[in-house]
């Protein structure tokens, strides 16, 4: 089964993509996938919240540390690919902070020149759509490679973890057997449907061993695209089990 539009994307045997959300509307809206859709698990993993706005907050939270007696404060600070971590800051290094206050107003401004402040990945994909699928799971998590929450941003919980393992273990037999395969996004399609997507194949092809899967090359943790969350896989893989 090979979809239009997943041609940048990685397909195993258990996975016809793990895409961004720009991707996966053009799949689920090509006429030409009609057909092999339904035979299609499809994952939507969105955003909580509407991401611009918590950056606004951040910018908030800097302009009151900067008119502040306060010696340091804990900013959500932008990694890349998505990622954030904890950084603390404090007067000594306030260049590097407002520094780093500038790119977050650059990206805003331009933000607003497109008079959308609306974050796309915060909203489900449209129903019809979902419905192209023979079946559909959309959960919402952060991409936060950590136990903690970082400021508004939160990892994945053990809730939406449950929710994907027991997708995962609905269909475990379908996707073996090679009558389905799953369908994987999230905002960028690098990191938290990655995760997914190596959880998918610990569990189906080793039982959720977790050490044998690490002793075997999987060619998702290779591909020069993803960056898979340890999280993610931590935590559908605990929640599998438990539902084993």
């Amino acid at each position: 089964m090979i979809l239009e539009g997943t041609n940048k994307s990685i397909r195993t045997k258990y996975i016809s993509g793990i895409v961004g959300r720009i991707e996966i509307e053009d799949i689920l809206k090509n006429k030409n996938n009609a057909k092999n859709l339904k035979n299609v698990l499809l994952i939507s993993i969105i955003n909580p919240n509407n991401k611009y706005q918590i950056i606004i907050e951040i910018l908030n939270k800097i302009e009151d540390f900067i008119n502040s007696d306060s010696e340091n404060v804990l900013i959500p600070f932008y990694q890349g690919n998505g990622k954030y971590i904890n950084k603390k800051f404090d007067k000594k290094n306030i260049a590097e902070l407002l520094e780093y206050k500038k790119e977050l107003e650059d990206f805003i401004r331009k933000i607003r020149k497109s008079n959308n402040l609306e974050d796309r990945n915060s909203i489900p994909l449209d129903k019809n759509l979902l419905n192209l699928c023979h079946d559909s799971l959309t959960v919402s998590f952060w991409d936060i490679d950590f136990e903690e929450e970082i400021g508004n941003y939160k990892p994945i919980s053990n809730e939406e973890a449950r929710k994907i393992a027991k997708f995962i273990k609905k269909y475990a037999s379908d996707v073996k057997n090679q009558k389905k395969k799953f369908l994987i996004h999230c905002s960028a399609g690098i990191s938290r449907s990655a995760g997914t997507a190596i959880a998918i194949h610990c569990i189906l092809d080793y039982n959720s061993n977790k050490d044998k899967f690490s002793k075997n090359n999987c060619k998702i943790i290779s591909h020069s695209r993803y960056m898979p969350n340890k999280q993610v896989f931590e935590k559908i893989i605990k929640q599998y089990k438990i539902l084993s």
